[in-house]
C-alpha cells in the first residue's frame, strides 16, 4: 500500500511540475519588451490603439502588437 501512495504521490508531483512550467513558458511568449529598438515604433493614441497597432506589426513581419506603457505614455511594441 505504501509503495502505490508513494508512487502516486510521486505522478501528481511529476505532472505538477509540468503544467507549472508550460504555463510559465506560455506567460513569458507573451511578453512584450518595451524599448526604444526596433520593436517598439510608434506612439499610441486614441485614435490609433492596439488593433491598429497589431496589424501595423503584422506588416512588419511579426506574429503580432500591441500598446504597453512607456514611461508617462504607451507605445506600439512588436514581440522581438
Amino acid at each position: 500500500m505504501t509503495a502505490v501512495l508513494e508512487k502516486s504521490i510521486l505522478s501528481l508531483l511529476f505532472v505538477l511540475i509540468f503544467i507549472c512550467s508550460s504555463v510559465r513558458s506560455d506567460v513569458e511568449m507573451n511578453v512584450v519588451r518595451v524599448n526604444s529598438g526596433p520593436s517598439c515604433f510608434k506612439m499610441c493614441s486614441a485614435s490609433y490603439g492596439d488593433y491598429e497597432c497589431n496589424v501595423d506589426c503584422i506588416d512588419k513581419k511579426f506574429s503580432g502588437g500591441r500598446c504597453v506603457p512607456s514611461g508617462a505614455q504607451r507605445r506600439c511594441c512588436c514581440p522581438a
